[in-house]
């Protein structure tokens, strides 16, 4: 029977190259029996390149020694090009990868020619690992860093003997040197998926030498587009995909795994894989490889906004010296014991306008060494700060966040954004409608209006479940890679589950007594006071809601901070 408006049936979503559902899975669980299909060849690359009138190797003049051949085939659908109506129904309705075959343009690959790549690189030394980003499971990175002439060669790593070192980065476009939204390409793509650069979340620069790769992971939807080499991918459907620290060689020919559950692909230079949502991945280059990895936000998916129903409880203390661990959130992590106050490492959750750039400074004055969140990520969401420091040290830290009444939130991020925006003229200030700074501030009968007019224009350009609702109540601080993340507080302390990721919230109304369980928490802050934040002067809080649409605005974007956090509405 049919299914959906294409007139497919159950059969014809489990069936075909690249499907989630295995066909064991298929057979046992929904009693449909698929065939066999056999895998795309993929052909080697063997002819000139030409660039810019100088005719290139393939491999645009990088090393293409390799130890292992590539698998030589795809167990995905590869096709020469996609309209959006394709894509649409075929891909990403069904949830199916699928390979773009020789889809990046001439003129976008020549940018990784080796001469000009190495004459904007200036062979400085970046950081590598034996994966592409070892902090994500517990790994370290290499101590020393490398050139790229090292990377191309595959040069070994003292910590990691044996095993082929990788590289990653995060981009921003004016430093990227692929110049991915200026290409040809990536007009092409645009149409095909229905976004534009605002619509991607997180852009990675890889490079590696031959056996070198990224180790198994996953993410929200992605594309991958190969420069330089010959990528080997393994790809597991969201149902069985895993997280691993495991380097990509051995995990792949060393180790043992279900080959039922595996779809394998080739990817040559100028492919462009695109990876729905959930799907694990880990890939192999073959020769020196370089590309780019873009996670961006579906247009039709928007914003996932998870009905959490319960907050960090407050965590039972045995002695000072010895507290034991609860985590929230973590699936099947156990709880363990940190003995040893010196070496205890604290993670804090900075949201906006709730009163911690003060807590912050208390950390980094009375706690130094402990506390994980530098200026790196000074924004950053328990998930992202996850994602920087691994794991282990994640878990194993106590982690904390404040939160304040969401209304007082939304005031003080008004008058705090048209003072930062004073006299500038840049894209955030102008996409968030931030009035000119003057004395009407101070004057309730115009400070009222201006906000009401305010809420209404960040409501209408980001209402909820908008890709980009975070507008209405932060900057993304780049935990926009994160489907859930939005305006709310609550966004800021979860999982992809809706599950707590951290051990206690804080209120600010409540932080004389909320910082002395605190300084229990953590005794380096013993002794210690906090500070406070200068701010605007501005009116008092209560007088920008009498109104009762922009109550309306506020219920519908901060219902779960309100619910979750235990806050009332003040009318």
């Amino acid at each position: 029977s049919e299914v959906d408006e294409s007139g497919r049936s159950l059969s014809d979503y489990v069936s075909g190259r690249g499907s989630a559902i295995r066909s064991d899975e298929a057979l046992t669980h929904m009693n449909v029996a698929v065939e066999h299909v056999e895998p795309v060849e993929i052909l080697s690359q063997t002819a000139p390149y030409e660039c810019d009138g100088d005719s290139l190797t393939q491999q645009l003049d990088w090393s293409n020694t390799s130890k292992y051949s590539p698998y030589g085939k795809c167990d995905l659908d590869v096709v020469d090009d996609l309209t959006s109506e394709q894509y649409r129904r075929d891909y990403f309705a069904t949830g199916k990868p699928v390979v773009l075959r020789n889809f990046v343009d001439p003129d976008a690959r020549c940018r990784a020619r080796r001469d000009r790549f190495v004459n904007w690189s200036g062979r400085k030394q970046v950081s590598v690992g034996p994966t592409a980003y070892p902090q994500i499971t517990g790994s370290l990175p290499c101590q020393r860093r490398q050139t790229i002439d090292e990377l191309e060669k595959s040069a070994p790593c003292q910590e990691y003997p044996g095993v082929a070192v990788y590289h990653a980065e995060h981009v921003e476009s004016s430093a990227e040197p692929l110049r991915l939204e200026k290409s040809k390409y990536f007009q092409n793509l645009s149409k095909m998926l229905n976004i534009d650069s605002g619509f991607l979340t997180s852009k990675q620069l890889f490079y590696g030498g031959d056996r070198s790769g990224a180790a198994l992971h996953c993410h929200s939807a992605a594309f991958n587009a190969l420069y330089i080499g010959i990528k080997d991918w393994f790809l597991i459907p969201p149902k069985h995909t895993a997280l691993s620290g495991m380097p990509a060689e051995k995990l792949w020919y060393e180790g043992h795994y279900r080959e039922d559950h595996v779809l394998r692909c080739t990817q040559n230079a100028g492919d462009v894989i695109l990876v729905p949502d959930g799907w694990g991945h880990s890939t192999i280059s073959h020769g020196f490889t370089m590309g780019l990895g873009i996670l961006y936000s579906d247009a039709q998916r928007g914003r996932r906004r998870h009905d959490v129903t319960e907050r960090p409880t407050e965590r039972p203390r045995e002695r000072p010296s010895r507290r034991p661990h609860h985590h929230h959130g973590v699936g099947d992590h156990e709880a363990g014991e940190d003995g040893d106050e010196a070496s205890q490492k604290i993670i804090f959750v900075h949201v906006n306008k709730v009163g911690g750039s003060s807590m912050f400074q208390a950390l980094v004055d009375n706690c130094r060494g402990k506390h994980l969140n530098g200026r790196g990520f000074f924004h950053g969401a328990a998930q992202y700060q996850r994602h920087e420091v691994g794991d282990s040290a994640f878990w194993d830290a106590y982690r904390f966040g404040l939160v304040r009444h969401p209304w007082a939130r939304q005031v003080s991020n008004f008058f705090f954004l048209i003072g930062m925006c004073r006299g500038r003229t840049n894209l955030n200030c102008k996409s968030r409608f931030i009035p000119k700074y003057g004395a009407w501030m101070q004057d309730p009968e115009l400070a009222v209006p201006a906000f009401h007019k305010w809420i209404r224009a960040l409501h209408k350009a980001y209402p909820v479940g908008a890709k980009d609702e975070y507008f209405f109540g932060c900057l993304p601080h780049g935990n926009e890679m994160f489907p859930w993340f939005n305006s709310t507080q609550v966004s800021w302390f979860i999982d992809g589950t809706g599950k707590w990721m951290i051990d206690h919230v804080y209120k600010l109304e409540e932080i004389k007594t909320g910082y002395a369980k605190l300084q229990e928490e953590l005794p380096c802050l013993i002794g210690s006071e906090l500070g406070h934040e200068k701010s605007l002067e501005y009116p008092s809080n209560k007088l920008f809601f009498h109104d009762a649409e922009i109550q309306e605005i506020m219920d519908m974007h901060f219902a779960n901070d309100m619910r979750v956090l235990g806050y009332e509405p003040w009318y």
